[in-house]
This record gives C-alpha cells, sequence and structure tokens, in this order.
C-alpha cells in the first residue's frame, strides 16, 4: 500500500480539528483510513478518580506547545469522517474525543462535542459512568446560540466510560457515546529501528506508522513504506525503518460512532541511520581556493555495491557508484553544509544518512616574531594548538571571523586546528587546517598560509595519522586532543588533504 505518512501533515490545525467535529455531529464518525471494526470494551478495572466537569471550556493562557503522546490531534484520532446523510443534520448527538494516560500522568481527560441544536431552552442532564455506575450528573438548559452541556472531562482514570444527554421533561435519552480513557503506548528508538509497548491493561491496539512529518526528503516521502500492526496488552514488537523521520499513532475502535480511542502518537519520531556495522567512515580535510579533500570507506549492508548521494541544501551536488573494492571513495567539495545518503544497489531508501560539515582552512600569517591565526568560518570556533620550536605546545580557541596573534622568539612552528563543533557523527573526523614552517629571519618578510599544508591535488595515499586514526577512534596525540564525539576522542590532524 501507499503510505499515507499517516496523514500527518493537514491534520494539526484548529480548523481541521473543527470541522472533523461538526462532522461527528452532524452525520456520525467512523474510521476510514485505519479499517478497524468495533472491538469490545475492555476489562479495565482501576478505581475510577471522580470525574471534574466544567460547564464550559477551560480558559486556556498561553498554551504550551507539547509532544507528550498524552495529548492527540484530529490525525491522532484517526480519520473519521461524515457520511453525507442530510436526514441526520438536525440529530441530537455527543462527540467524546479522549486522551491517554502517560506513564507520569495519574489521569486522562476527554473533550466533549453537543449537538442539541433546535432544542433552545429545553433542559438536559448529562450523566458520566464509569464501569456501570454513574460517577457525575449534571444538569443544564440548551441554547443554540450558547451551547451547554459538558465541554471537558477531567481526572479520568483508565478505563470504559458511557456519556449520556437525557430530556428530561420526556425522561429520554437522545444522545450517548461509549468511550475509553486507555494507557499510552510507548516507544524506543534504536538503530534503524523502533520498538512499541502496549501496556499491560490496554485492550490490543492497532498501530500505523511510517514516514513522519520531516519526511520530505527528496526521492524517498512516496516510498510504499507505511504499514499497520495489531500489538496485544503487554507486547513490544520491535520494527525496521530507513526512515530519518518516523511517525506512529495508536488507536481503536470501541464505537463505531465516536472517534476511535486514543493510545498515543508521535509524528516526528528521529531514528537513527549512521549506526551499526555499516557506518560510514570518513576524514574531511579543511576547504583550500580548491575545495576540501573528503575520504569515506562505506560498508553497506550484505556486502552490496553503495551508491551515494551529496545534498546541500536539498540540491544533489555528488553523486555516484562506490567502484572501489575497499569501498573507499575521494571526493572534493566546497565549504558548507552537507547530507551523505548511502544507498544498495536497488534501493530507493538510504541504508544511512549523516550530515556533516566542511569548514575552511585556517589561515596563518607567518612574522619574524610569530604568527597571527585567523579563522574564516563564520561557524563553528576552532581550537588551534601551535607549538614554537622544542617548546611545550599552547591551545586557544579563536572565534568565527577572529584573528589572534601569538609571539615568540623560536625559529620554527607548528599548528594543528579543529572546529568546535557539539557532536561529530561518529568514525568521522573534520579537520580545520595544519601546518609547519620555519619563521623568516628578515622582518620585512611576511609569509601567508591560506590552505594549511599544501593541497597538490593527487590522489595520494592515505597519511600514516589517518589510517591510525581510522583503526582506533580513541587515538590521542601530544595530549591535546578534544573529546569532541560521545566515546570518541579526535585528533589534531587537519589539513587541506593531498
Amino acid at each position: 500500500m501507499r503510505s499515507p505518512r499517516l496523514q500527518l501533515v493537514g491534520e494539526f490545525s484548529r480548523a481541521a480539528r473543527a470541522l472533523r467535529v461538526v462532522a461527528c455531529l452532524t452525520a456520525g464518525c467512523f474510521l476510514s483510513v485505519l479499517g478497524a471494526t468495533p472491538a469490545a470494551t475492555a476489562d479495565l478495572t482501576d478505581p475510577p478518580i471522580s470525574a471534574t466537569p466544567s460547564a464550559s471550556p477551560p480558559t486556556p493562557t498561553s498554551p504550551p506547545v507539547t509532544t507528550d503522546a498524552a495529548t492527540p490531534t484530529p490525525g491522532q484520532q484517526g480519520s473519521a469522517s461524515a457520511t453525507e446523510d442530510n436526514e441526520a443534520d438536525d440529530e441530537p448527538s455527543v462527540v467524546v474525543m479522549p486522551t491517554c494516560v502517560s506513564q507520569d500522568q495519574a489521569a486522562g481527560e476527554a473533550e466533549v462535542h453537543t449537538n442539541l441544536w433546535g432544542l433552545d431552552g429545553r433542559r438536559f442532564e448529562w450523566t458520566l459512568e464509569y464501569g456501570g455506575e454513574v460517577i457525575t450528573r449534571e444538569t443544564f438548559v440548551w441554547s443554540d446560540e450558547e451551547e451547554g452541556g459538558p465541554h471537558w472531562l477531567g481526572d479520568l482514570s483508565p478505563g470504559g466510560y458511557s456519556l449520556k444527554i437525557t430530556l428530561l421533561d420526556e425522561a429520554r435519552v437522545i444522545a450517548a457515546a461509549k468511550f475509553e480513557i486507555l494507557r499510552c503506548v510507548t516507544t524506543h528508538v534504536g538503530c534503524r529501528t523502533v520498538t512499541f509497548l502496549n501496556p499491560v491493561g490496554n485492550p490490543a491496539l492497532k498501530i500505523d506508522y511510517g514516514a513522519g512529518m520531516d519526511a520530505s526528503e527528496g526521492d524517498d516521502e512516496d516510498v510504499d513504506d507505511g504499514r499497520r500492526i495489531d500489538v496485544p496488552p503487554g507486547e513490544s514488537p520491535t520494527v525496521d525503518t530507513l526512515r530519518s523521520s518516523f511517525g506512529w499513532s495508536a488507536t481503536r475502535v470501541l464505537d463505531p460512532g465516536q472517534p476511535p480511542s486514543f493510545g498515543g502518537e508521535a509524528y516526528d519520531v528521529e531514528v537513527p541511520q549512521h549506526c551499526g556495522d555499516t557506518m560510514t567512515r570518513s576524514v574531511v580535510g579543511c576547504a583550500s581556493s580548491r575545495g576540501a579533500v573528503v575520504d569515506m570507506w562505506f560498508s553497506p549492508p550484505d556486502g552490496r555495491r553503495a551508491k551515494f548521494k551529496i545534498i546541500d541544501f536539498h540540491e544533489v551536488v555528488k553523486s555516484g557508484s562506490v567502484t572501489g573494492t575497499d569501498g573507499h571513495l575521494r571526493i572534493r567539495l566546497p565549504a558548507s553544509s552537507y547530507e551523505l545518503r548511502a544507498y544498495t544497489s536497488a534501493a530507493v531508501l538510504p541504508y544511512e544518512r549523516v550530515r556533516f560539515d566542511v569548514v575552511p582552512c585556517l589561515q596563518t600569517r607567518l612574522t619574524c616574531t610569530g604568527a597571527t591565526f585567523t579563522n574564516p568560518a563564520e561557524f563553528p570556533d576552532y581550537t588551534v594548538v601551535y607549538t614554537f620550536g622544542s617548546n611545550p605546545s599552547t591551545s586557544i580557541r579563536l572565534g568565527s571571523k577572529k584573528s589572534k596573534k601569538v609571539s615568540t622568539s623560536a625559529k620554527s612552528m607548528r599548528w594543528e586546528a579543529l572546529p568546535r563543533f557539539e557532536e561529530l557523527p561518529e568514525l568521522w573526523t573534520i579537520h580545520a587546517g595544519e601546518g609547519k614552517a620555519k619563521l623568516p629571519t628578515d622582518c620585512a618578510d611576511v609569509r601567508d598560509d591560506q590552505n594549511g599544508l599544501a593541497d597538490t591535488g593527487g590522489p595520494g595515499p592515505v597519511p600514516a595519522v589517518t589510517a591510525l586514526l581510522l583503526l582506533s577512534s580513541s587515538v590521542l596525540l601530544a595530549g591535546h586532543r578534544k573529546r569532541l564525539i560521545r566515546g570518541h576522542s579526535e585528533n589534531f590532524t587537519g589539513r587541506a588533504l593531498s
């Protein structure tokens, strides 16, 4: 089936929610996309917490933005659409949209929408039942302009409920709804996997999953990878996904005239794609006037041939096949931010995604008395380690677009630089330049080194220090190393690679 992307994008607006509720009020709701069938009420026997009704909706004061699975939006309630039945337009009805109870909550709540149009001025009573017993009872007078009745129910324990509206002068129930408060489904994200847990005490739920809201990723947004699974209570199935943005929703139909029961949702779950034994390794040089040399070593699954795309802000700037027997690829890139997508020969979805940066090389001006370092990048800051002669090394932090002059009486120096990122892709090293030189003996002689070490452009062998880095991601050099990524120490070998 073609993935509906879980109908994620257009379902968040209040207007969409209002239209869906009106459809339920006027014609009765049914679940069209999930295709679920009505299920019996679960035997949920938690003791009830008395409902806290409100005759009018609570007045929000700058409502917080939340990603809590307990707060549903229209798409999370399933696709309840109205049947075209003009005769039912004026029928009294009540629609209940419940939340679920997350692990850090004691109870849930429900939004209520009542339609008693045409019965202006009549007296009604609404009752809420839990486990066959009435736990809340309240009377109201309906107004076609101001409406009336319950709008919101709070402090609802997990379990099944029945809401009834009775026309008092006729002692007749004219609208009713069955609904339930579920415990929220929880998820655990792994390496290209998502595990769902349907808590004990819930009924069996249907979980739909597929591309998330942030799935407009070029060539993959329409790939047929949406699925539905049935998850019994207490079970925790794991599903595989090649989506870096993943969405899911958990529901079941209790009352075919109501929105489905809500078991939680998430529409933009980040699933790691650069992980496991298929991780691409890379050494990224700094960008000189000729660009940066980027070496990558691919490890596609099952020993298949790898293909790649390098994307710069939605534009493919490099692509092709990796033909080397060792999975090695060398390319040149200008300074910018990129995303690598690695594919196998027949796959439409990438098996790996890696975001990385190429930064401009540290600029160095040499004089007879020392050197001036300049970070030409807009972002990030650089860490520069420099050594004059046989003196101990010194480390400085050099902000973006900033310069720093250092002085010495020594006759030579060497320097190394790395960009200061909060984290880097595992098994990737990004350089910001490196060099060594004798200082001018003539103080009228000023030499500029804009590119770190010379960039000859030839393929050349992988530098020994780089090979050492690829054998062990915890190499330490000279005691001046910055731990930039979790679990990996990076060495200062940045340069414009030849």
